[in-house]
């Protein structure tokens, strides 16, 4: 009789949280904002056995003056680097149209 093979409870949960992903935003003010997130299964598809890394971690920041703001992130991926993201937003009715 053949029985279905348990995996350890926690290659279980490894397996659950690779479902989801962790985010969360600190609004230290009305224009500036700090942001952190993990994502799991980048972390455990993509990190090396030999070196810890950064893998499935993100973070960044939103800074905003008057009509303008500025967003950075920066999200790992590797040992050998991750990506930056940069967005400049202005509000064309605010620089434009001022009253």
């Amino acid at each position: 009789m053949l029985r279905p093979m348990m995996g350890s409870p926690l290659s279980v949960l490894s397996k659950s949280l690779r479902h989801l992903v962790f985010g969360g935003e600190v609004l230290l003010s009305p224009n500036f904002n700090v942001r952190i997130g993990y994502n799991h299964l980048i972390k455990s598809t993509l990190q090396l056995q030999q070196v810890g890394g950064g893998a499935g971690l993100t973070f960044g920041f939103m800074l905003r003056i008057k009509s303008l703001q500025l967003d950075f992130s920066r999200a790992y991926y590797h040992v050998a680097g991750g990506f930056s993201h940069l967005t400049l937003t202005a509000d064309l009715n605010q620089l434009i149209f001022r009253k």
